[in-house]
């Protein structure tokens, strides 16, 4: 493909579904002229780069080809261009304020841009390249430079696929908040606290009654169910966002209202008092009550509301007036999947964190007291021997504990079907029909693996999880894949796949393959599929 091409390519996948595809409307509403509702328009498509239109005096979205190290690449992103012309007469005032605004994202939020690189070319010659973004200083920030941030392949134009063209739509739809605070100047993405009513299901779908508040006043309390308890169910996307509520946010809807907010999670175990935090949804958008009314009547013509009440009917719980009155007490929030940052293991909050000291459901600003400690992460695992605690062969005494729900990831079963599903369909295609079966018997017991494909003489299996954390997915993957070709003492498959929904980990799962079957020569392998754009990944 050229240029021109992968950029049409991407008006066409975007405008109407994704949030890329809005960004003219965006610069309409603060004002600026548009001459295409497409994000590219042909006046600001060139044989080597192309960028927005309208970008030229803007953070502009821009994909190029490129050379880093002496190899032909292809770079998509955001850029500045400083270069002074008839458009732009005094880059250093058409562009101080946006430099500055990017300056206060980055320092307010430097986890945002993990995995991107930032390089700069200085009178059209490459002057630096940085494997980790950083400020816009005074070296950069001078008339003539070109500031680039975003990522790579490492391909020449003409090799581009549809998979990753895919790869930079999400990216852009990722960007989007960061290009919306830089140009306009929205107010700093504020970091509040949201509490969750207590679940058992990982917030996919409700639990029950177990964990509820006891405080007779709460809709959970009386209900034994709250309308958070799908908030991480991104089994159900529209146009690339998921919708879900949160009560703190509808306590005072009015005031949060179309503005955009980085939440902090925790919960409460009603039965046994202990808090936890559960993670962040960075550029959560609240809703506006007309925007909350369409998603409503869309959840309702797919059938996603009637699956909401069955599932209530499920946990053991009435469904009398579930889902009545106005969409906007069923759906005030909307995010990007990608925003979605679970912990893999909820953290319990000490008693003595200043979180015990809110009041229930107001959405609180973030302070820094309230950062909890994370345990190490490091991969310096060395052995230790506590010697606070006796060997356990000195004491044989048994203790009768007391047994405690403790919060847990749960698969999406509905977004594992829909996978597995699209996912045959696609591997017969490749190697026919006749050569793949979904829900193949494993040779003992009642056990099935997912998808088995016949490769001439061999034999792959497929694996799909979809638990919201990658690793989480990986884990559940692998036993079972060893289980089923190894078991007891065989061999019968030459390649075993771990298939999971996109994730923004997923450079680290390719390491982590490769490491796998570097160090055991195992042949484990890992793809994601894409379910909304109907894309497996490459393999790796």
């Amino acid at each position: 493909m050229s240029i021109n091409e992968i950029a049409s390519k991407i008006n066409k996948l975007t405008v109407g579904t994704r949030p890329f595809g809005s960004l003219q409307e965006i610069r309409n509403r603060r004002g600026h002229s548009t001459r295409s509702w497409k994000p590219f328009a042909s006046s600001s498509k060139y044989r080597e780069y192309a960028f927005h239109d309208g970008g030229r005096k803007e953070l502009q979205f821009n994909i190029a080809h490129d050379f880093l190290h002496s190899i032909d690449v292809f770079r998509y992103g955001v850029a500045f261009s400083f270069s002074e012309d008839r458009i732009v007469k005094n880059s250093k005032e058409t562009f101080q304020a946006a430099v500055e605004r990017f300056n206060i994202y980055y320092s307010s939020d430097r986890a945002y841009f993990k995995g991107f690189h930032l390089w700069y070319y200085s009178n059209k010659e490459l002057a630096n390249y940085f494997e980790d973004v950083k400020e816009i200083d005074d070296t950069l920030f001078q008339p003539g430079n070109f500031v680039f941030i975003g990522k790579y392949f490492e391909k020449d134009v003409e090799e581009i696929s549809d998979d990753d063209i895919e790869e930079i739509i999400k990216t852009f739809d990722y960007l989007i908040p960061l290009y919306e605070y830089v140009q306009f100047g929205t107010s700093n993405i504020e970091k509040r606290i949201a509490r969750l009513c207590w679940n058992d299901n990982g917030w996919i779908m409700p639990s029950g009654s177990y964990g509820k508040s006891t405080n007779g006043k709460t809709h959970e309390a009386k209900s034994s169910y709250g309308y958070e308890e799908w908030v991480f169910d991104i089994s159900k996307l529209i146009n690339g966002y998921h919708y879900g509520f949160l009560q703190p946010v509808h306590n005072q809807r009015d005031a949060y209202e179309s503005r955009t907010f980085n939440a902090w999670l925790y919960s409460i175990n009603g039965a046994t008092k202990k808090r936890y935090w559960i993670g962040e949804i960075k550029n959560l958008e609240v809703l506006s009550e007309q925007d909350a009314e369409i998603i409503k009547k869309e959840y309702i013509r797919r059938g996603w509301l009637e699956e909401m009440k069955d599932q209530i009917i499920a946990s053991g719980v009435s469904v009398d007036g579930l889902f009545g009155g106005k969409g906007i007490d069923q759906f005030n929030v909307r995010y990007l999947p990608a925003n979605l940052k679970l912990r893999d293991n909820y953290i319990e909050i000490p008693l003595e964190h200043p979180i015990n000291e809110q009041t229930r459901y107001n959405f609180t600003h973030y302070k820094d007291d309230f950062d909890v400690k994370v345990p190490d992460q490091t991969n310096d695992f060395a052995f230790t021997l506590s010697h606070n605690v006796a060997d356990s062969n000195e004491d044989t005494t048994l203790e009768r504990r007391i047994q405690v729900r403790e919060p847990k990831l749960i698969e999406i079963q509905y977004l594992h079907d829909a996978i597995s599903k699209a996912l045959t369909k696609k591997l017969k295609e490749k190697y026919g029909n006749e050569n793949v079966r979904a829900e193949h018997p494993a040779g003992y017991g009642s056990n099935r693996i997912d998808i088995v494909v016949k490769d001439n003489d061999d034999l792959i299996f497929y694996e799909i999880k979809s638990y919201i954390s990658l690793r989480t997915s990986i884990r559940e993957a692998i036993g079972q894949l060893m289980e089923y070709s190894l078991w007891t003492s065989h061999k019968k498959a030459k390649k075993l796949i771990v298939i999971t929904q996109p994730s923004d980990d997923f450079e680290n799962a390719k390491v982590y393959f490769k490491h796998l079957r570097d160090n055991f020569n195992l042949p484990l392998y890992y793809q994601s599929f894409d379910l909304e754009k109907n894309i497996l990944s490459e393999i790796f």
